[in-house]
């Protein structure tokens, strides 16, 4: 019995300390001046030209690090997983080469960051160093440089956290199963936006969000936890909700915000928010799934694909939770990690103010520059371009 109990207890303190570790954040979060691009983005070529920039300034960041021998103090944690680190890093290299290579493919000569023809890593670090020390370090970028070096210095240490970790938490650095939707399918200059954690209470920010997306015509995937959603059937009729969430997409974040990894009964949590969301959404047949933290296990998501659902994650996260980042900050961040990742799903928190102010500063980017955003309706036949 007493060693039941020292086994209970180290598992309930391994718990809060992956759970801490992931919910604590980056010690630093990744911030953007995005004014300080110093040519107009107010269309396609315009997007493209300073998604070249974007990604020749991080790639020669990502080099940096991956020649370094990261220590977990380095990342402020405490252990590091190598083949994880290796494994994101690599991915890393091939997603650059291929959005550089969607960037170029309308480049003509002369035009900034264009003459990589493709090739290797080490060919397209020498190819983005010179044109880096050739064109970016003029005067008329040199502010644009500073503030984009310091940014990918901070954002792939976060992500580099984040493989360092995994699996233990995983996360959305990471796949666990094929079937996962991360946002790095979708086809170039796709985005899809997403809310996490609602619905807040009667004519609080859940409405606002909903409001701002239906005045512009938007749709997104809300994943509603069960008892947030419990809470507001106690103020509002299933057919309330239904007409606010009218043009939207119900999903799951499970009955609880806690790590389904550690959750003893987590199958419970998923079949009783599906229930509830079915009840009061009938069209949501199949309800998705976001894991709270990211964290999950093979064999949920496996769970989940006998019922036709799937985990969906992000690969763009606003950080509009973090007490580290303003609304308007938040807003630069989006802007320029679209830039960079040129697909993908957006992360924002319906609980959270933040990116109400945000989110039309986005929207008038994406308008201006020809951005596709995936009507959540079609998740399933969207066109993908890769199921890695």
């Amino acid at each position: 019995m007493r060693t039941q109990m020292k086994g209970f207890i180290a598992a309930v303190f391994l718990s809060a300390y992956f759970q801490s570790a992931y919910a604590a954040g980056p010690a630093e979060v990744a911030k953007a001046d995005f004014s300080l691009w110093p040519l107009p983005i107010t269309g396609v070529a315009d997007f493209d030209t300073a998604s070249r920039a974007e990604l020749i300034v991080s790639a020669i960041a990502l080099d940096d690090y991956s020649r370094m021998a990261i220590q977990p103090g380095d990342l402020g944690i405490k252990s590091l997983h190598a083949d994880s680190l290796m494994k994101w890093e690599e991915s890393a290299k091939q997603e650059w080469l291929s959005h550089f290579s969607d960037a170029s493919a309308d480049c003509t000569h002369g035009e900034l960051g264009c003459g990589f023809k493709g090739g290797t890593w080490e060919q397209f670090i020498d190819f983005a160093k010179r044109v880096e020390s050739q064109d970016l370090e003029a005067k008329k970028y040199q502010a644009w440089l500073t503030n984009s070096r310091h940014f990918y210095a901070a954002y792939l240490k976060e992500q580099l956290r984040l493989a360092a970790l995994f699996p233990a938490p995983t996360s959305e650095i990471l796949k666990v199963d094929s079937s996962e939707l991360l946002g790095d399918e979708f086809s170039d200059r796709q985005f899809l936006l997403s809310f996490d954690d609602g619905p807040t209470a009667k004519n609080g920010d859940t409405e606002r969000y909903v409001s701002l997306l239906d005045q512009h015509g938007l749709s997104a995937f809300f994943f509603v936890l069960g008892d947030a959603l419990e809470q507001r059937l106690k103020t509002s009729s299933p057919d309330d909700l239904r007409k606010i969430y009218s043009n939207q997409c119900m999903a799951s974040h499970g009955y609880v915000h806690k790590p389904h990894t550690h959750l003893e009964d987590w199958k419970g949590s998923l079949d009783k928010t599906s229930a509830m969301v079915n009840q009061v959404f009938p069209e949501a047949t199949a309800v998705m799934f976001r894991p709270p933290y990211g964290q999950r296990q093979p064999k949920l998501v496996q769970f989940l694909d006998h019922k036709g659902a799937r985990v969906i994650l992000w690969n763009i996260d606003s950080q509009d939770w973090n007490n580290k980042i303003s609304a308007d900050e938040v807003a630069e961040r989006i802007k320029k990690l679209m830039l960079l990742k040129r697909r993908g799903i957006l992360l924002f928190h319906d609980v959270h103010p933040k990116s109400l102010t945000a989110l039309p500063s986005i929207f008038d980017f994406a308008g201006q520059t020809g951005i596709e955003w995936v009507n959540c309706h079609q998740i399933k036949s969207v066109k993908m371009t890769s199921n890695q």
